[in-house]
Order: structure tokens, then sequence, then C-alpha cells
């Protein structure tokens, strides 16, 4: 067996990712970096929200809660 570099391993990695996400019968909750700083960013700014909510706001506040720490901020 030949040892493959890192850049391919990661990209085989990352194409192997994207097929499983792309499965519609798939329960596997995968998120790339972007959409999980969205999503972030969405409960953060339900929890912060002082007036009346959206549907949306109420579902993401009732899935996710956000973790603080020092140095990082996660779902």
């Amino acid at each position: 067996m030949t040892a493959l570099p890192t850049d391919n391993i990661k990209f085989k990695f990352v194409d192997e990712v994207k097929k499983l996400k792309g499965r519609t019968n798939s329960r596997l909750n995968i998120l790339f970096k972007e959409e999980y700083n969205v999503l972030l960013s969405e409960v953060t700014d339900a929890s912060s929200n002082n007036g009346p909510k959206t549907p949306l706001q109420y579902r993401r506040l009732k899935r996710f809660g956000i973790v603080e720490s020092e140095i990082l901020k996660s779902l």
C-alpha cells in the first residue's frame, strides 16, 4: 500500500462527505463550516431578540443551545 499525500487524502475525505450529504434519505447531519457559522449566528440572533420571535427563531432555540467559553462559542 502506498502512502498518499495529505492533500489527496483531504480531498477524498471531502468528496466522500459531500456524497453522504447529498443523499436525501440519509439521517446523517453534516454541516460544513459556512453552514455551521450561519446556524450559530441564527441561534445567537434568536436568543438576543427580545421582541416577537419568528417560527424559525423558535425552532432554532428549541433545537440548539449556545455553549460559551472565554475563547469559543459553539452549539
